[in-house]
């Protein structure tokens, strides 16, 4: 038997997926079939998204540019 491969996200990818369960442009049901990562995946990403929004407007914590 197989084991199925994890896919690893990207902070580019994580940053889409949210930002359209966000806007509400998709269930997370819908979000999680289209991309391949569970529903509690990315409200994973979700909360942890709200939890550290505010370190966009601190130029103190900010690590580096793209």
């Amino acid at each position: 038997m197989r084991r199925n491969k994890i896919k690893k996200f990207s902070s580019l990818e994580k940053s889409k997926i949210v930002l359209a369960l966000l806007r509400e442009d998709l269930t997370l049901s819908e979000l999680s079939s289209q991309y391949g990562a569970s529903g509690k995946t990315i409200q994973n990403w979700h909360h942890n998204f709200l939890e550290n929004m505010y370190l966009v407007f601190d130029p103190s914590k900010v690590v580096g540019l793209l």
